[in-house]
Order: structure tokens, then sequence, then C-alpha cells
């Protein structure tokens, strides 16, 4: 089997397309380490990273945020911004790094889901390499 045969090419296009997604590369860079730890549950699988990939991202409300979560807000004025969640309030999200977005002013808010393996291949739970 040549390597154009195989599921890896499909991976790397999945890192390529992740790399310059979004405005803030923190969040790409956080896309890219996500399909990477998924690659690394199941090695011999390369084809099931590339498809959990189109499903890393997702677009969600301030309300269903949790702390820890990384996210990238996009805000009605000025230029999107990225980090993991601290707090959240009716009124403010805040994030690592001093940086606050008013709920009122936000556009739209995308969050990494770092549950894609276990929501679509719950069979396929190996313990995490390192």
């Amino acid at each position: 089997m040549s390597f154009s045969e195989n599921d890896f090419p499909g991976l790397i296009a999945q890192l390529e397309k992740a790399a310059g997604a979004y405005p803030d590369p923190a969040f790409s860079l956080e896309i890219v380490r996500e399909i990477i730890r998924i690659f690394k549950r199941v090695p011999l699988y390369p084809g099931i990273a590339a498809a959990c990939a189109n499903k890393i991202v997702a677009e969600t409300q301030a309300g269903k945020l949790k702390r820890g979560n990384f996210i990238t807000v996009f805000p009605l004025k000025g230029v999107p911004f990225s980090g993991k969640v601290k707090s959240i309030s009716e009124k403010e999200i805040k994030l690592d790094g001093n940086k606050t977005a008013s709920t009122k002013n936000i556009k739209k808010i995308f969050v990494i889901n770092t549950k894609v393996l276990e929501e679509d291949w719950p069979t396929l739970i190996f313990p995490e390499v390192k």
C-alpha cells in the first residue's frame, strides 16, 4: 500500500485546514492539538481522526459554556480572540490572560469539543498514549 492509498493524506489535509482556519492563531493551534490528541488515542485509524476533525469546532452560546472550555469569541466590533474560560456570568465571560467579553457584545462563539471521539466512536476508546 502506498502513502496515497492510506488514510494519512486525509489526516494531513485536516491538519492543514485547521492550521489557518480562524483569525486567532491560538484557536487554530488548539484545533491542531485536538486532532493530534485524537490520533494518539486511535493511532491505527488516521481516517477516524480525520473524520472527527470536522466536528471539533462547534458554535455555541455563552450560557452553554463551562469553565475550562477553549473558545474563540467574535465580538460585534473588534478582533476575535481566544482563550480558556476562567469564569462565566450572565454579563461576561472571563478568559485566561485577563481577556473579558460582555455577553451583550458577542456576535458568535466557537468552542473546542474535546469529546468528539467518545461521542462518535465510543467503541474505540483506548487509554491515551503519552
